[in-house]
Formats: structure tokens, C-alpha cells, sequence
């Protein structure tokens, strides 16, 4: 039997907690399993070249960021409700006949934060999401019919994986249709960004974004709760900016799928995928006309027919008919100050959105319609120039309106 010092044993929990970036104390009948948990080498996966975090596409990230969004926005403009249930959700195949779960007995769509980090990543908003066709309660679907859009940010080696892959899933029942094993995990999916030196520990940069954060779990005794998994991870989210994610967690006072603050709930890794940048190049700022950065879904309307104030309202995607007289002035949420959408410093054209057949719109100081631009820090209206919709006439506005010929601000902090 050998002694060891307590000054040994401190080196060797201090080396433990440096390569391993935990903090908690670590007791002596953990160390063997603490000491198994370490990372020792790459784990193998199958993925695209990567470089650095530095070589993603911010066109690429904010379409996602959006993407996430859309699944708030029909929470919160009543489109659907999420029940957060841990290991289920469409692409994890729980039912007995190979299926996964769809919505509860409730009609609530049903999901846990890898099945919704895993629709996003592979290119899916709300709208084309399994979530937008359910019906009633009870349903199912199949995993299968998941697989990721043809957008260029779409993570499409997700559904490409070998048999030999280190994920978490490789029974037949949660492959591709044509056989290809997946990432499903949370834990899967920090190892494949890992893969590609795409991830970074907090500190080491600001996040950004639609960068990624990675959280692991730990026991009373202080053991991780999952050691089998890539660095112990269970939990995923997409950050709005530096400081919020959004995930979906048991949190059913505010619809499960919930804006987290970092002091709240500090992620443990985070990871910025290339978002398209193997097609578009890589790129830390937008490119001019180089993405639609509103959601599909809104957070005040929701999908199909709604009435408010005398006016009626018909949206089916991003596409609205309203008539109708108003009995009193009102304003509706696209995007709300809960889940803001985080502009960085540079110019933005908000258009398209009125369509400027009213004969008042010929004025750019037009109020009685449009579509404006307030800061979701300070409720303050964002200052900018407003365009007539005949295009002959502008006007600096507080809050900038586009009311059909465009509106144009300026993000300066």
C-alpha cells in the first residue's frame, strides 16, 4: 500500500480540474474516474475540414440564430407549446415501432435540447420543422424523414456518419434512411465540432451569435453524471449574443424552451460551426444583402387566422394579409425584447415587409402603418431614414419605419 501526501494529491486534482476545465472539488474516490473521463485524443468522427472558431460565416450563424428564434416565436405568439421531455423528441426513435415522440397527450410538441439544437443545425426553422405539422396530441414521427436542408450552413455530415464513428447511437433504428449513422447527442455534437478545432473555452474569445454552448452534469458526490459521453456532456443551447442562449429545458413556467442568461447558467464549451463557410468563405461580419435576418415565425402573430383590435390577421410563413378597421392604435412583436435578435455595428435596410398601396405611404412621415426598429436593451426607438414607398421623398425618423419604399439605421454599439 503507498501513501500519498496531501500536497500530491492536491497536484494531481489541480492537474485534473486544468485539463478536464471544471472547477468542482473532486474527492478521492472520484479521481480514478475523473482521471478516465480525460479527453486523450480525437474522437473519430466523421466531418469537413475545419481550422479555428475564426473561420466561420457570420451570414451563415445569423441565418441559424433565426432559425432557433422561429421555435420561441411560435411559442411565444401561441403557434405551438413545447414539453420539454429529456432523451425523446422527433429524431430519437422511443416508440416501439421506430418512431419518436411528436407531440404529448396535450397536442404540446415534444423535444429535448439535442432534438432541438439538432433540427436547427441541419437547416430547420419552425415552419419546416416536423413541430409545424402536428395536428393533435399523441403523434409520432418518423426520424428518418429528418434530414438537412440544402442550405449551405446546414450541417449535412450530421446524417453521414460511419459505423465506427464515437456518437452515442449506431442501432439500426436511429440510422438514415440510407443507412448512415447520425449525430443525435449533445455530447456528439461537441465532438464533431471538436473534430474540427471549432471549439473554445469561455475566455479564450467573445461569443458570438449562433455560436454554440456545451454544458455537462454532475452527481451529488460530485462525479459527472454522464463520464461515458465527450466530456461529460448533456446539454446544448445557441447563443443570441454574448451573454443569452436559447435551449429548451424543464422550465415549464415559461414554455420550456427558455432565453438563458450566462450568469444563470455559464457554459462549460462552446463551439462556431462553419456555417457554409467551405461554400461562402469565411467571414466574421455580414455581407451586404447577404441574409434575411427575420424569423420565419413572429412573436406576437401567430401562424393562420388571428383577430386583434377590430383587424384581422391571416399569416401563413413570413407572407400576411390583414383587413379590417382598427378601434384603437396598437403594435404587434415580429421579434420580441425577450428574445432580441443582436445586431453588430454596421447599416441595415429593413423592406419588404409593407407593400406601400396605401395612398398615405407616398409620405416618408407616414404613421398610421409600418413596420419599426426599437434597441430591446433601453425600449428606445433605433433613429434611421425612411423611404416613401413611391420612392420620392425621405425622412430621418425616431423610430425608423418602413412603410414601403424601406427604411435604413444605423447599429453604432
Amino acid at each position: 500500500m503507498y501513501t500519498i501526501k496531501e500536497a500530491t494529491l492536491g497536484g494531481i486534482t489541480d492537474a485534473i480540474r486544468a485539463k478536464t476545465h471544471r472547477s468542482e472539488m473532486i474527492f478521492g474516490a472520484n479521481i480514478q474516474g475523473e482521471i478516465a473521463s480525460i479527453q486523450t485524443g480525437w474522437p473519430s468522427i466523421h466531418t469537413v475540414a475545419g481550422v479555428s472558431p475564426d473561420s466561420s460565416n457570420f451570414d451563415g450563424a445569423m441565418e441559424a440564430v433565426a432559425a432557433a428564434m422561429s421555435f420561441w416565436n411560435a411559442k411565444a405568439s401561441g403557434t405551438i407549446s413545447f414539453d420539454y421531455q429529456d432523451g425523446y423528441g422527433p429524431i430519437k426513435p422511443t416508440n416501439s415501432d421506430g418512431t419518436g415522440k411528436l407531440s404529448n397527450a396535450n397536442g404540446a410538441g415534444v423535444m429535448d435540447c439535442s432534438s432541438y439544437m439538432g433540427l436547427v443545425l441541419r437547416g430547420m426553422d419552425y415552419l419546416s420543422s416536423p413541430f409545424a405539422q402536428i395536428t393533435g396530441a399523441n403523434q409520432s414521427y418518423r426520424p428518418q424523414d429528418i434530414t438537412a436542408s440544402t442550405a449551405a450552413w446546414a450541417e449535412q455530415y450530421f446524417d453521414m456518419q460511419p459505423e465506427t464513428a464515437d456518437i452515442t447511437y449506431t442501432a439500426d433504428k436511429y440510422k438514415t434512411g440510407d443507412g448512415q449513422c447520425r449525430i443525435i447527442s449533445a455530447s456528439d455534437m461537441a465532438a464533431y465540432y471538436a473534430r474540427m478545432a471549432l471549439t473554445f473555452w469561455p475566455g479564450e474569445r467573445d461569443a458570438k451569435p449562433g455560436d454554440i454552448c456545451f454544458f455537462y452534469k454532475t452527481l451529488d458526490d460530485g462525479s459527472l453524471k454522464y463520464p461515458d459521453r465527450f466530456m461529460g456532456i448533456s446539454h446544448v443551447g445557441m447563443m443570441i449574443n454574448s451573454e443569452k442562449f436559447l435551449n429548451i429545458t424543464e422550465y415549464p413556467y415559461s414554455g420550456n424552451l427558455i432565453v438563458t442568461s450566462v450568469d444563470a447558467r455559464p457554459p462549460y464549451l462552446y463551439a462556431r460551426p462553419l456555417y457554409g463557410a467551405t461554400v461562402n468563405g469565411a467571414a466574421a461580419e455580414l455581407t451586404e444583402n447577404g441574409v434575411d435576418l427575420i424569423p420565419a415565425m413572429w412573436a406576437g402573430i401567430p401562424q393562420g387566422s388571428s383577430t386583434y383590435n377590430g383587424v384581422s390577421f391571416v399569416l401563413s410563413g413570413k407572407a400576411i394579409t390583414i383587413g379590417g378597421k382598427a378601434s384603437s392604435g396598437f403594435a404587434k412583436n415580429l421579434i420580441s425584447n425577450s428574445c432580441p435578435l443582436h445586431l453588430l455595428p454596421g447599416t441595415y435596410k429593413l423592406s419588404g415587409f409593407v407593400n406601400g398601396t396605401g395612398s398615405n405611404t407616398v409620405s416618408a412621415t407616414h404613421s398610421m402603418w409600418g413596420l419599426r426598429v426599437y434597441n430591446a436593451d433601453t425600449g428606445e426607438g433605433i433613429p434611421g431614414t425612411t423611404t416613401s414607398s413611391n420612392g420620392a421623398n425621405t425622412a430621418s425618423r425616431t423610430p425608423v419605419y418602413d412603410i414601403g419604399g424601406g427604411a435604413v439605421f444605423t447599429v453604432t454599439a
